[in-house]
C-alpha cells in the first residue's frame, strides 16, 4: 500500500500528530519525570514527603487524559504539587496560589492546567519572595480563567518556546478546539500565561 498526499491523509496524520502530543502531554503531567528525579536524588530527609508524593502519584496515575474531573480536585492536586516540589527542590521556591469557583459542580479534563504550572515551576525564576510565582484560578460560571506568572529567568530566551508548550496546546486543541484562548505576555521583567477556557 502506497501512501498518497492528499488532503484526506494530510488532515488525518495532523489530527494524530495532535493526538499523540496531547497524551505526551497528559503522561508527562500525571507523572513528571523532573519531579521524580528531585525526590530520588533529594538530599533533604525526604521521609515525611515520601507518603505525600505516593499518595498524589496514586491520584495522578488514577486519572485518564479523556477522564474528567470538578476544578476542585484539580486546583488541590495542582498545590499538592507544588508544595511537594517546593519541598526538595534544591533551590527556595516562593509561591502565591488563589481559588476561586462559583460553579464546584463542573468539570474540567483531568491535568489539563498542570503543564502551565509546571513551566513556571521549572522554567521560571521563582527563588526571591518579593516575586514569586502566581497561579490564580476563577471559574465563573462556564468560563474558567487561569493566569500563571513568574519573575523572567534570564537564561531563557522565551519560556513559552519548548516542547512541553508545544504539547500542551495539542492538549488544549484536543479537549477545547475553539473554545479556548492562550494568551502569552512576556517582558524583560514578568513571563505570564492567561488560559481563557468556555466550557460548555
Amino acid at each position: 500500500m502506497f501512501w498518497r498526499k492528499n488532503s484526506k491523509n494530510i488532515k488525518e496524520l495532523e489530527l494524530k500528530l495532535v493526538n499523540a502530543e496531547a497524551e505526551i502531554s497528559f503522561l508527562k503531567s500525571q507523572l513528571d519525570p523532573e519531579l521524580a528525579k528531585l525526590f530520588f536524588d533529594s538530599s533533604v530527609d525526604t521521609k515525611g514527603l515520601s507518603e505525600k508524593y505516593g499518595i498524589l502519584l496514586h491520584n495522578l496515575l488514577s486519572s485518564s487524559i479523556d477522564g474528567k474531573w470538578s476544578v476542585d480536585i484539580e486546583a488541590k492536586y495542582l498545590k499538592e504539587y507544588i508544595l511537594l516540589y517546593t519541598s526538595i527542590s534544591p533551590s527556595e521556591i516562593h509561591y502565591k496560589i488563589e481559588v476561586e469557583n462559583d460553579n464546584p459542580s463542573i468539570e474540567i479534563p483531568s491535568l489539563i492546567l498542570f503543564p502551565l504550572v509546571q513551566n513556571a515551576v521549572k522554567n521560571g525564576y521563582n527563588n526571591m519572595e518579593k516575586y514569586p510565582m502566581k497561579v490564580k484560578l476563577k471559574v465563573r460560571g462556564e468560563h474558567l480563567t487561569l493566569e500563571v506568572s513568574n519573575r523572567v529567568n534570564h537564561y531563557l530566551v522565551n519560556q513559552a518556546d519548548n516542547v512541553t508548550f508545544n504539547r500542551f496546546e495539542s492538549r488544549l486543541f484536543k479537549h477545547f478546539a475553539e473554545d479556548y484562548e492562550l494568551i502569552v505576555n512576556s517582558n524583560s521583567n514578568l513571563f505570564k500565561v492567561t488560559l481563557l477556557v468556555n466550557l460548555k
